[in-house]
């Protein structure tokens, strides 16, 4: 896994993000919805894609929305950031990779096909490409 220090990690401004993608998979929880934010994705040189997704439960409550990251040859994924009401962050101050499991809420599972060319060498431009395409602009305080 690359060495990271977490201070050198710097979370993109969630006020600035405006290209939320809504997805899905198979083992969601079906009242919850699911947004990559497009304009998050930055594959690094450290061969760790980062991304920023938002969880928006149907019930009511308040959204979650987190910055990672996924290493694809390894099969792991770790989380640096939560977002707060605020917009701000609050950074995590370990860092925790977890291998990346088909399982229920498991929505890291389900960015590998987005992220991850198994059959290709690591590619940040390919990587890129995949997320350059036009979507309605919304912020999010919008996602519902």
């Amino acid at each position: 896994m690359p060495a990271e220090d977490n201070a050198l990690i710097q979370p993109p401004k969630l006020n600035e993000l405006k290209k939320w993608q809504e997805f899905s998979f198979p083992e969601r929880n079906k009242s919850s919805k699911y947004y990559l934010a497009l304009d998050s994705v930055t594959p690094g040189a450290d061969e760790v894609v980062r991304y920023v997704v938002a969880v928006v439960p149907g019930s009511g409550a308040s959204k979650s929305v987190i910055y990672e990251g996924m290493h694809c040859n390894s099969g792991q994924y770790r989380a640096y950031a939560w977002g707060k009401p605020d917009q701000t962050w609050t950074v995590g101050k370990t860092v925790n990779w977890k291998q990346i499991t088909r399982g229920f809420n498991q929505w890291q599972y389900a960015l590998t096909d987005r992220f991850c060319f198994f059959l290709e060498s690591y590619n940040p431009d390919l990587i890129k490409r995949r997320f350059d395409f036009p979507v309605p602009e919304r912020t999010l305080e919008t996602l519902d």
